[in-house]
């Protein structure tokens, strides 16, 4: 005896200390989002003391008394909470945060349904320097101004809300590709050999001399044959022999002067003969061969001509023009600029040219176009098609619309390349355009595209008169969609390509086909991810997409709407699309029963939204939580609501839901803890208390407020019905839970139970033979097997206790 007292007395102290130690479970920890801003709940079985330790990136969070549920639930890290760790000494748990960027403020506070919030101004790379600004800046008042995303494509485009516009505007960049004329020495080449210099030349027949000046050529050759068979001695044949190659060069004839030249380069390669062959050699190549490998070879040969030499102003001014025709404006530029070379006679001229050509190329328009213009009354830029061919383009993009048109005008015989003749041909039509007007310059446009077949200035062409059918036929959209169709599918280039398919996209959005706009538009973000059209594109998609989206779910086509959306979900990830259109798209997600989806959105548009327009998503979000079966979600976020707002206009109804959700998962204590007190006068609401009221025996309660909705003449659902009756006959009101039962047994879900009450309340009032009946009748007609086994153990035990006392009273 004395042994149990002291084990019992042990059990006791052991359940003491144990509850001492723990008072409190800390069930779970969860987390809500904002933009700057996120709130961290602890939810606990009864709130705890507490207090919180602030380091530079760290929180602690101390809770005495407190333990971890063996199920305690976490939420995730991400980018800006970094860590949690939760640690349990002796009788306090610790929850340690650690943060990205230093946290700007920190509270701790409880709400009203006995959680404990963390909130957190979280910090950010600037924000230190801020803190640090703020500081010096106390006193003074910030003016708000409204945010504007400029990298939103919409924004930033100069056709929005006006797509007509980039039909009329839009001029796409072409780059007209002429050869560079690449600068020779004066004729004869032999003249820039020292010591005889120009005296050289009187080697050469006067005759041969006037017939060069013609630039006859080809006549010249025979007679250099004739002149090389005749005795002049070997250094006057070196230098006629170096003449012949230079007339081959001049003439065109690359093999024979190649020959000619490579034979001199290489038999006289310390000579000045060797040193101009070698020089005139590679300037062959560059004219007919490969202008890179001409600059590398003008590069080493540099470094045997001195800046007194007198082909160093012809070897320098051939490296510049190598570098115009390789596109290394660099190096060009720091060859110009060099300082330490003479420029005799018209080569200084032919620098300043060259100087243009070098700011056209990189795109410096107006430095270009100032070069040009203090050499347009000289013979030379009308002698450099390459050079004219930038003139013309600088004018153009001045705007000097007639100017260009000459230009182009006189360069397009002087350029034989089909390509190239066919774009100045098509950019002479343009300048035309700005200063005749569209309606007339049409058939010019179709002469181009007839001229030039599958080339770029064809295409281009084709699409210009496109353009302007449609700019001045408002009856010709379907044709010019089909026409932009035919040019984007049987052009060579995808530049073209995607013009005409972006205008095919406009043209069907402008008459009205905004679904076959939007698929185009998307097909051509696919297919062109790199093109100066695609922010256009991407700012037309922008600008289409609400109104469709809009339009489909008005329609009741919701996952048509959906679909949509997540194929341009980048748009919606990047905040290019306002966020009301967001919840629309949640709301068709319910609609079609995808709830999970539905949170996601409504959860981005929580963290996206600013702080006084994110109430009006907190109960879609705690509704497709509640539809989608995730109760334990429905009160964390019924929670957060009721911590920010509490008194806000959907606090009744999200109440509701954490109600119906803690009573799906059966745990009516806690549901009980949130009814209000009073209860108003909400029948939805009342019927919940009651249910409530039921659960926890507590019969009197579940009566009174189903009574007061009987009174309002507000019909009970059948289950309230029941509770009704039960509650009356749990209190003994058993006339009052028959009228009810009665009226009950029809049912098809409650009827045999109710009837089994029937019987009871018959047998509790005396009426045992009205009892038997009844239980007879569930046993004999019923359909429910519970209920009739337990009728049939009612009347088993009424025959029992008939034998007992038939034996105890005989």
């Amino acid at each position: 005896m004395k042994q149990t007292t002291i084990a019992i007395f042990c059990l006791f102290i052991f359940f003491c200390n144990h509850n001492a130690a723990a008072e409190s479970t800390l069930v779970k920890i969860a987390k809500a989002d904002g933009k700057d801003i996120a709130q961290v709940f602890f939810s606990f079985d009864s709130l705890p003391k507490y207090s919180q330790k602030i380091g530079n990136k760290r929180i602690d969070i101390l809770l005495e008394k407190t333990r971890r549920a063996e199920e305690f639930q976490l939420f995730a890290t991400d980018d800006r909470i970094i860590r949690v760790v939760p640690t349990t000494r002796n009788d306090m748990t610790i929850v340690s945060f650690f943060f990205r960027y230093q946290p700007q403020k920190v509270q701790l506070d409880t709400s009203s349904d006995g959680k404990l919030v963390l909130e957190i101004l979280l910090g950010n790379r600037y924000s230190r320097s801020y803190q640090d600004l703020s500081e010096r800046l106390k006193g003074l008042t910030v003016v708000e101004e409204e945010k504007i995303d400029y990298s939103n494509p919409l924004l930033s485009s100069p056709y929005a809300y006006n797509w007509k516009s980039f039909i009329q505007l839009y001029e796409p960049p072409i780059n007209i590709s002429v050869p560079i004329e690449y600068t020779t020495p004066p004729f004869p080449a032999i003249a820039l050999i020292p010591p005889g210099l120009e005296k050289n030349s009187e080697l050469l027949p006067a005759e041969m001399l006037q017939t060069a000046a013609l630039g006859d050529w080809n006549t010249l050759v025979p007679l250099f044959l004739d002149l090389l068979k005749a005795p002049n001695g070997l250094e006057n044949q070196k230098m006629i022999a170096l003449t012949y190659g230079e007339v081959l060069l001049r003439a065109g004839d690359y093999e024979g002067a190649f020959k000619q030249l490579y034979l001199l380069k290489e038999k006289y390669p310390d000579e000045h003969i060797g040193i101009i062959a070698k020089y005139l050699l590679i300037l062959l190549d560059a004219k007919f061969r490969d202008p890179y490998l001409a600059d590398y070879n003008f590069r080493e040969m540099e470094q045997l001509i001195t800046p007194d030499h007198p082909l160093a102003p012809y070897l320098l001014l051939s490296r510049v023009e190598t570098a115009l025709a390789t596109k290394q404006f660099e190096q060009a530029r720091l060859l110009l600029n060099r300082d330490d070379i003479a420029f005799p006679g018209n080569t200084q001229k032919i620098r300043e040219l060259r100087q243009g050509d070098y700011y056209n190329g990189t795109a410096q328009l107006v430095k270009a176009y100032v070069s040009y213009v203090l050499l347009k009354d000289s013979t030379l830029l009308h002698a450099h098609p390459y050079s004219q061919n930038g003139y013309c383009n600088t004018i153009y993009l001045q705007k000097k619309f007639e100017q260009a048109a000459s230009c182009y005008r006189e360069l397009a015989p002087r350029v034989s390349d089909t390509a190239a003749l066919g774009l100045i041909s098509y950019r002479t039509s343009m300048a035309e355009l700005h200063f005749q007007g569209g309606n007339t310059i049409i058939s010019g446009f179709a002469r181009v595209a007839d001229a030039f077949p599958d080339t770029e200035a064809g295409s281009r062409a084709a699409i210009k008169q496109t353009d302007l059918k449609f700019l001045y036929n408002t009856n010709w959209g379907k044709q010019a969609a089909d026409q932009y169709n035919q040019i984007a599918a049987t052009s060579v280039l995808r530049p073209t390509v995607a013009e005409a398919s972006f205008k095919e996209a406009i043209v069907w959005s402008l008459i009205g086909q905004k679904g076959k706009a939007i698929e185009l538009l998307t097909d051509f973000l696919r297919n062109f991810r790199i093109s100066d059209i695609r922010d256009s594109a991407l700012a037309l998609l922008i600008d289409l997409l609400p109104g469709e989206i809009e339009r489909l779910i008005k329609e009741g086509k919701n996952m048509e709407a959906l679909v949509l959306a997540k194929q341009n979900r980048e748009l919606f990830q990047n905040n290019w699309i306002s966020l009301q259109l967001l919840a629309q798209i949640a709301e068709a997600y319910q609609k079609v029963g995808i709830y999970s989806e539905a949170q996601r959105v409504y959860l981005y548009l929580l963290e996206m939204s600013d702080v006084d327009k994110r109430e009006q998503y907190f109960l879609p979000l705690v509704r497709a939580a509640f539809e989608q079966g995730e109760y334990s979600l429905v009160e964390d976020f019924g929670s957060q609501y009721n911590y920010n707002y509490g008194q806000g206009n959907d606090n009744l109804a999200i109440l509701l839901l954490r109600i119906k959700a803690l009573i799906a998962t059966s745990r009516f204590d806690e549901a009980g803890a949130l009814l209000p007190s009073p209860l108003p006068e909400n029948t939805e609401l009342q019927l919940l208390a009651a249910d409530i009221y039921f659960h926890d025996l507590n019969y009197a309660s579940s009566r009174e407020v189903l009574e007061r909705l009987n009174d309002r003449k507000i019909p009970l659902p059948i289950d309230a019905q029941f509770r009704l009756a039960e509650s009356k006959y749990q209190l003994a009101d058993y006339p009052g839970a028959a009228t009810l039962f009665t009226a009950l047994v029809d049912s098809k879900t409650i009827g045999q139970q109710s009837l089994f009450r029937l019987a009871q309340i018959e047998r509790k009032q005396g009426n045992e033979e009205n009892a038997l009946k009844l239980f007879r009748k569930i046993v004999d007609k019923g359909t429910d097997d519970l209920w009739k086994q337990y009728a049939q153990k009612e009347i088993e035990y009424s025959e029992l206790n008939s034998s007992i006392e038939k034996m105890t009273n005989p």
